[in-house]
């Protein structure tokens, strides 16, 4: 779940030539940020609110946040995974010719990704667990695998398309600019694309000032499927509190916005959105909350992609695959199998 609600935020204006959301003293994507309105001197905002952007003065009478230029990333190092620059798969590394296994998905972003570190968190081994965890929530699963290991089969070249698995499905030549490849079918590029994407995509530091009065991002939400029914799976009042706030990153070991760490919820992984889950924006844009400027990037909640389990028991509101939880007890979770691919962190 990437990008998708880019264009109907962009057609969205406001009376101030910002549009969708923004913060109060800075200019979303695209938006005026300086020159004249009404024959007088613009008093709106004048800053960009995504790092990625500047504001680039087009006459005397308009200015507009615009993307940075950006050079090309550097290749990777050689390695037996993907070549001589990171952007091409060896296929005889796998062990299936049609899917790669929790642990092929960690060599190959460690390979493909090692010295990336313009995004807001470098690639390679740093961000392995997240890698691997968001591979497993957005790739096309093999009909048939035990999903016991990790050397067992988990994301299908054929199902998951031209997106790879990794899901880049609104790449652009941006991304590709910036990846240096743009086959998302080999893995080793898809990484790459995913890194740019993500770069591309995520460069805001603050939730939006208007995130809960115009997308109803802060209400009630139930933990059952689609959010609408079940317990309930987030505090609201906490939410209320996050427009305005810098965007943490996310944690699988205490929940950033909560005082308590995200003790008096189910899970610590409930309700962390927006922040960063590694270089990706997770924003849940895509299944109840909101995407806003600068940071579209990855759709789905942070619980589905590190607790769901064998691409068929998904227990977040997002509800992917409806979870029969006892059938599935004995499956490690996604951020589990990817712990055991990548080694444990030191978050």
């Amino acid at each position: 779940m990437r990008s998708l609600f880019f264009l109907a935020f962009a057609g969205a204006a406001s009376a101030t030539g910002a549009f969708g959301l923004g913060n109060e003293t800075c200019c979303p994507d695209w938006a005026k940020c300086g020159g004249k309105a009404s024959g007088k001197p613009w008093t709106g905002c004048t800053s960009c609110c995504n790092t990625r952007y500047f504001c680039k003065e087009s006459s005397e009478y308009y200015s507009e946040c615009v993307p940075a230029p950006q050079d090309p990333f550097p290749a990777a190092p050689p390695s037996e995974w993907c070549g001589k620059d990171g952007r091409t798969l060896n296929r005889t590394k796998l062990l299936n010719s049609d899917a790669v296994s929790s642990e092929e998905i960690m060599q190959i972003w460690n390979a493909a990704t090692e010295g990336l570190t313009k995004g807001f968190a470098p690639g390679g081994k740093k961000t392995c667990i997240a890698a691997v965890s968001t591979a497993l929530g957005e790739c096309g699963h093999p009909a048939q695998s035990p999903w016991k290991n990790i050397t067992d089969p988990v994301c299908s070249f054929g199902a998951s398309g031209a997106g790879g698995i990794w899901q880049v499905t609104s790449q652009d030549k941006d991304d590709s600019h910036l990846a240096g490849c743009s086959d998302g079918t080999d893995p080793c590029c898809n990484a790459r694309l995913a890194y740019a994407h993500a770069f591309n995509q995520g460069g805001a530091t603050k939730v939006p000032d208007d995130y809960c009065k115009k997308q109803k991002s802060c209400a009630q939400i139930k933990s059952g499927c689609r959010g609408t029914s079940g317990a309930d799976w987030n505090d609201p009042a906490v939410d209320a509190k996050k427009p305005g706030q810098p965007i943490p990153a996310c944690s699988y070991k205490k929940n950033p916005w909560y005082p308590d760490g995200g003790a008096s919820l189910a899970s610590v992984l409930i309700d962390q959105e927006p922040c960063y889950w590694g270089p990706f924006s997770v924003a849940a844009g895509g299944v109840g909350k909101t995407f806003f400027p600068g940071f579209y990037g990855w759709g789905g909640y942070l619980q589905h992609y590190l607790e769901s389990k064998a691409g068929m028991c998904d227990v977040s509101p997002q509800c992917q695959s409806p979870c029969d939880t006892e059938k599935y007890a004995d499956y490690p979770t996604y951020l589990e199998l990817a712990i055991a691919a990548c080694g444990e962190d030191e978050e």
